[in-house]
């Protein structure tokens, strides 16, 4: 009980959003990703006339694909203004280093999904990206 009493919420910073939208980002992705895989067809001859298709058919469809799309570059611009934030108030430094190893793994998976994401595709950007890809290794 005592603790209750003793417990300060600090004020809102504007700055304190980050972590929470990347949270609602990445939410977002899934849920849109996972509609978007119910019209999935693994023929990559096909993917940009079905797509055509689903736009014209499903009413849902064009508003699910662009936020899944948008969803993307959210996530990206989201986590480095994320850790920029952590980093400025070097909160590296106070200790919570299990937080830092959770967010560094987090970072690292869903860079390593959006590679796989772009590069299995058949679109024009997964041969720019396997290109990038080859000249880094």
């Amino acid at each position: 009980m005592r603790y209750s009493f003793a417990l300060v919420v600090p004020y809102f910073r504007p700055t304190s959003v980050f972590g929470f939208a990347l949270l609602v980002g990445i939410y977002m992705q899934m849920y849109s990703g996972f509609l978007l895989a119910l019209y999935y067809l693994p023929d990559p001859t096909f993917v940009i006339p079905i797509r055509e298709d689903l736009f014209m058919e499903v009413w849902w469809f064009v508003y699910v694909y662009k936020a899944h799309v948008l969803g993307v570059d959210l996530i990206f611009v989201l986590s480095y203004l994320h850790i920029l934030k952590k980093l400025y108030l070097k909160n590296y430094a106070e200790g919570d280093l299990d937080g830092w190893f959770t967010g560094a793994y987090a970072f690292l998976v869903y860079h390593l999904v959006v590679f796989l994401g772009i590069t299995l595709s058949t679109n024009h950007l997964g041969d720019v990206t396997i290109m990038i890809a080859a000249n880094i290794y």
